[in-house]
């Protein structure tokens, strides 16, 4: 199921009340699998998924989310929580380096309440001309136990010559 509805803030959206509701029903009728990101909602997504999927066993869904935007606070000075969510305001910078899709990841983990995803995609890959084999295909996630398969969303034709596969 996807989580780009379940955060207000991206292309409008579910309230949390409602979200956390909509996640939760979608598991009693049999979805085991939950995809969201970083940007959708600037976090808002990751922390509904992770507030609704911590009641149930870890082993009984499976979940992806994606780097290449890390999220910061907008305004440093001001880390107040301004929702139910209890995250901040925060903007994003893309960054598709190994150190950058690394805290992407860490970011992701921290708001999903998880050890470990099951899919970690690069998301963008194709943004810019951003994608290189040093940050897209060497982040050791895997080794690390933290996401058990990677993948490439959004791979332009002028990059799928085999460095994806």
């Amino acid at each position: 199921m996807g989580g780009m509805i379940l955060a207000d803030g991206i292309f409008v959206g579910s309230g949390y009340e409602e979200a956390l509701a909509i996640i939760r029903r979608a598991y009693e009728m049999g979805v085991r699998y939950f995809d969201t990101a970083p940007m959708y909602g600037d976090g808002r997504s990751e922390v509904r998924y992770g507030r609704v999927l911590g009641e149930f066993s870890r082993e009984s869904f499976a979940i992806s989310t994606k780097g290449s935007r890390v999220l910061r606070p907008e305004n440093p000075d001001d880390l107040a929580p301004y929702s139910e969510d209890g995250i901040p305001h925060y903007t994003y910078d893309f960054d598709f380096s190994a150190a950058g899709l690394r805290a992407s990841l860490d970011s992701s983990l921290e708001r999903l309440g998880l050890a470990a995803v099951d899919i970690f995609f690069v998301h963008d890959s194709d943004f810019k001309g951003q994608h290189t084999d040093e940050g897209c295909g060497r982040i050791a996630v895997d080794r690390q136990g933290q996401g058990h398969w990677h993948g490439y969303e959004r791979v332009g034709a002028h990059w799928a010559d085999g460095r994806a596969l």
